[in-house]
């Protein structure tokens, strides 16, 4: 049977509605409105991920950069374990880990914690490893 181009855009199409009723489910209003209230309040936000997430990271610090808000976005693994220690409850720590795989993230976020630093968990469900951890989730 002959496969047709417009076939793959019919899958894509149907892949992509899924995705989006699926993340529509998962997004939690009250816990959202907690979120930005905290963002706007931090006096420094930090964010850490591995350099498989980093081009999404990257846009979020610039698209808050348009609105006047600096992100700090340490890359390396000796910057980014710096910045947590030096972290506390006045930095806001956006953690995005989707699968867990990053090498430091559980050292980064034991140190968040150690210093009272809120931190914003971006996951997937199926991360529970870090949540003991976490104060505010957002998956």
């Amino acid at each position: 049977e002959e496969y047709r181009q417009t076939d793959g855009k019919i899958i894509m199409k149907e892949l992509y509605e899924q995705t989006l009723i699926a993340s529509n489910n998962l997004i939690d209003l009250d816990q959202l409105r907690l979120i930005a209230s905290a963002l706007k309040n931090a006096q420094f936000i930090d964010m850490y991920t591995s350099a498989g997430n980093l081009y999404f990271v990257e846009n979020f610090k610039f698209q808050m950069s348009e609105i006047g808000r600096f992100v700090n976005v340490p890359v390396e693994e000796y910057q980014q374990l710096l910045a947590a220690a030096s972290s506390d409850k006045e930095h806001i720590a956006i953690v995005v880990s989707f699968e867990g795989r990053g090498m430091i993230v559980d050292k980064i976020v034991k140190l968040l914690k150690k210093n009272n630093t809120p931190i914003i968990l971006i996951s997937s469900t199926t991360l529970k490893s870090l949540l003991v951890f976490v104060i505010i989730i957002f998956t």
